[in-house]
């Protein structure tokens, strides 16, 4: 479309002079080009004058470059989401790793907003070893995981037994096996592995211990003394305790042949 200069009149583009007062001065307007038939229409205009089919918005390349740029980041930031790996806390609002048993913020139980989870993981063609979906280099092989294809796994826990308790860690598991989530690196390990292949972390259930108080050395889980000062866990009297004195000032156990504590220096009493 054309617009004289000298009225204001819409004149089309073919024109040489102006229908209304002949001059031919023009401004040419902006136009949109109808898909349908091809013809122009006036940038204003949301429907064709020739066909009545809507128009759509001719971007100019600025404008389509710009829309490029921004479809290729929301894409990249959708992708992240859907591979991020976290809940959120009803109770605090903290986000919450999937593997994790226990809200980081507040404690409370989170295990069961990530029970049966699906999550992804890429499997390296080198090994076969499952790895981060934002991974770039296997953790066991360190081949790269640019071609790596994607599988689902399907977040379960399993209890553990460890001096009579029950202990629930997280595996994920699916078709091939099943894998132990390392709690310090989230790397995925065989179930007979007993520390992480990439951080070492000890990923078996612990042998529970008594610490003694007194002086600090490991004792069976059912001690009823330390087998080191022979301190007592349940305030029970040792069948002979001529081995060791207690100080009156904080009650620490010392050794006989000592004549003065060794937690705060009191001489040791008559």
């Amino acid at each position: 479309m054309k617009i004289c200069k000298n009225c204001g009149e819409v004149n089309q583009s073919s024109v040489d002079f102006c229908c209304n007062c002949g001059k031919d001065v023009f401004e040419f307007a902006a136009e949109t080009v109808c898909q349908n038939c091809g013809n122009t229409n006036a940038s204003t205009y949301t429907h064709c004058i020739h066909c009545g089919e809507p128009l759509q918005l001719q971007l100019t390349a600025d404008a389509q470059s710009v829309k490029r740029e921004i479809e290729t980041i929301y894409s990249t930031q959708l992708a992240e989401v859907s591979l991020k790996e976290t809940a959120v806390c009803a109770n605090c609002g903290q986000e919450v790793p999937v593997n994790s048993l226990l809200c980081t913020g507040c404690g409370a139980p989170t295990y069961q907003m990530h029970d049966h989870r699906v999550v992804k993981r890429k499997i390296c063609s080198n090994c076969e070893q499952p790895n981060l979906p934002t991974s770039t280099l296997c953790s066991m092989c360190f081949a790269s995981l640019k071609d790596a294809k994607m599988q689902d796994f399907q977040l379960v826990y399993t209890d553990a037994q460890s001096g009579g308790l029950s202990l629930r860690t997280a595996v994920l598991e699916n078709q091939f096996g099943k894998y132990k989530i390392c709690n310090n690196c989230g790397s995925m390990n065989k179930l007979s592995e007993d520390f992480c292949h990439k951080c070492g972390l000890k990923l078996g259930v612990e042998e529970q211990v008594r610490y003694c108080v007194n002086c600090g050395a490991e004792n069976q889980p059912d001690s009823h003394f330390c087998i080191k000062c022979q301190w007592s866990f349940d305030g029970q009297a040792a069948d002979s305790n001529q081995g060791v004195w207690t100080c009156k000032k904080c009650n620490h156990l010392n050794q006989s042949n000592s004549d003065f504590c060794t937690n705060c220096g009191s001489k040791k009493a008559k």
